[in-house]
């Protein structure tokens, strides 16, 4: 379909069948787009990061928050464009979270310690995915997260009493999502006829709704 040819990216949750399965049809279905990983689901590992002590802590949270804005960092306009600056910067927050083994707390020190493995192991593993000169320097008017497609996912699970379950076979789904539609519509129309002058609406027709 030409509607797929003009698809640039294709932005998930951090599901690796997800972009494992992006990966393995892109050929064939998106030819001319490539994966982008959802920075909000990315950063949301940081909130149940195994290891991490004290999170109620306010030195805690702060080195915690300094973290994550500096991966921001990497990711808004304005960021680092060249792997030699994305390198530069990747170097300093190293160098920062190695300068916490200073520190008399034995919490921050354990700490900067459990940020530097996820830094590695769940941030940089995954650059070409979220940092957009790591994929090919597609853009995305700075949209970053699949934040919007989520709300919109909630909405299809329960709405007018209707809702869309896991389960449902591809027929059915459209097929519940269309009478939703039209619930919702059904709203509108009387919402708009009740503030109609009477006279008005015996003289509109049905269709003058639409």
């Amino acid at each position: 379909m030409q509607s797929l040819d003009r698809v640039q990216l294709f932005l998930t949750d951090g599901d690796a069948k997800m972009y494992d399965a992006f990966d393995q049809c892109r050929a064939k279905h998106y030819p001319n787009a490539i994966h982008g990983l959802c920075l909000h689901h990315l950063l949301q590992l940081l909130k149940k990061l195994a290891g991490l002590r004290d999170r109620g802590d306010i030195s805690v949270e702060a080195m915690v928050n300094t973290f994550r804005c500096w991966i921001l960092s990497w990711t808004s306009l304005g960021g680092p464009e060249t792997d030699q600056e994305l390198e530069h910067s990747h170097n300093g927050l190293r160098s920062w979270l190695c300068n916490w083994q200073n520190s008399l707390s034995d919490v921050l020190r354990h700490n900067s310690v459990v940020l530097d493995n996820f830094l590695t192991t769940n941030i940089m593993k995954h650059k070409k995915r979220w940092w957009f000169a790591g994929r090919g320097r597609v853009m995305t008017l700075n949209q970053r997260t699949t934040s919007a497609l989520e709300s919109q996912n909630r909405a299809l699970k329960n709405k007018q009493g209707l809702s869309v379950a896991p389960n449902n076979a591809l027929v059915d789904s459209f097929l519940t999502q269309m009478r939703q539609v039209t619930a919702k519509m059904d709203e509108y129309h009387l919402k708009a006829s009740s503030q109609l002058p009477r006279f008005a609406l015996k003289r509109l027709p049905r269709e003058g709704f639409y």
